[in-house]
């Protein structure tokens, strides 16, 4: 049976998403005896990154809602009804939250007062239940979205193939020529393109062959190349990307 008692269960995930500007964001969620921590990546930010992420669908906006209302759940200056107060009137600062929970005798509640120590926030009932949930469908969400832009591609390159008269039997080298390249259309595909190799020696040696420079009959000294120097000086002029192999133009 499922362990659904927040201060024992465990919960521990990465997950990650595209929000509404179009960046990636890099969650790291943790329930751990009791307490919860979540932080984040986005953009080249990290840590307590809530408030730069810009949620795209209701799972990411209620995932981030817990994030903003349960982070370090144990580790609060106040108790529930003092941070409920504060948080009404979105108050941060200390002085002015003291100064506040005076104004409406919250100040001390039956001894407990604010700032004082930390003060342990309940995770609501399910809690754990509900992490799983959220992490669950916005995985799903981004399973579901990749493999729509990976259709789209697939039918973009397919344009663009029978635009150029590009055989089917060629449709991976076309996705890695504009994977690696900044070109936009396959115009140069057929002129760039090599064909595909093991390694970048690989196809030193077979272009040195092709192009006749090199006798596969040849004998001693002349056999004795430095392929792997010959491939580094030949690379300047060519690209490779997944074993495809293309000439820059």
């Amino acid at each position: 049976m499922r362990n659904l008692n927040n201060k024992t269960a465990q919960f521990s995930e990465k997950i990650s998403f595209i929000d509404a500007e179009g960046i990636k964001c890099r969650l790291d969620i943790n329930l751990k005896d009791g307490r919860f921590s979540m932080s984040g990546s986005r953009a080249g930010s990290c840590g307590q990154i809530l408030d730069d992420i810009k949620p795209k669908t209701p799972a990411q906006f209620e995932l981030l809602y817990y994030w903003k209302k349960y982070h370090l759940n144990d580790m609060k200056p106040g108790t529930s009804k003092q941070m409920e107060a504060l948080e009404k009137k979105g108050i941060k600062e200390y002085n002015k939250a003291v100064k506040y929970l005076k104004s409406i005798n919250l100040y001390d509640i039956d001894g407990k007062k604010y700032g004082h120590a930390w003060y342990y926030k309940d995770l609501p009932p399910m809690f754990i239940f509900k992490l799983e949930q959220l992490v669950g469908k916005i995985r799903k969400e981004e399973e579901e979205k990749e493999k729509e832009e990976e259709e789209e591609n697939k039918d973009r390159i397919s344009k663009l193939m029978e635009e150029e008269g590009i055989d089917e039997d060629e449709r991976e080298a076309c996705e890695a020529f504009l994977e690696a390249s900044n070109h936009k259309d396959l115009e140069n595909f057929s002129d760039s393109y090599q064909g595909k190799f093991e390694d970048d020696v690989d196809f030193a040696k077979d272009l040195a062959f092709q192009i006749g420079d090199i006798n596969k009959n040849m004998n001693w000294p002349h056999n004795c190349i430095n392929w792997e120097e010959a491939a580094e000086q030949l690379m300047i002029d060519y690209f490779s990307q997944d074993g495809f192999y293309f000439r820059y133009i």
